[in-house]
């Protein structure tokens, strides 16, 4: 099974979403892949370094102030996506 977990907030949240990823990993006995708006991207080599994550990927059209991702204009090889956000969204 293939899993994507998308987030969108701050820097600081998205590191602490990161316990969230690597428990999932875990659970799964698999690398997660990841997909954040474009205001992250200069975060994304350190979150591809982890071990619990696979690819790290950057949905261009997603304002950072959307809750959720947009239309995805590239193919969608995942069986599962997980969205890490705020109750209130």
């Amino acid at each position: 099974m293939t899993v994507l977990v998308t987030h969108n907030g701050r820097f600081g949240d998205l590191l602490w979403a990161m316990p969230t990823v690597r428990a999932l990993s875990r659970r799964l006995d698999q690398r997660i892949d990841l997909l954040t708006p474009m205001e992250f991207a200069s975060i994304h080599p350190l979150l591809a370094a982890q071990p619990y994550i696979g690819a790290v990927h950057v949905q261009e059209n997603w304002d950072a102030g959307l809750p959720l991702p947009p239309t995805v204009t590239w193919p969608w090889p995942y069986d599962v996506t997980l969205h890490l956000g705020y109750q209130g969204w």
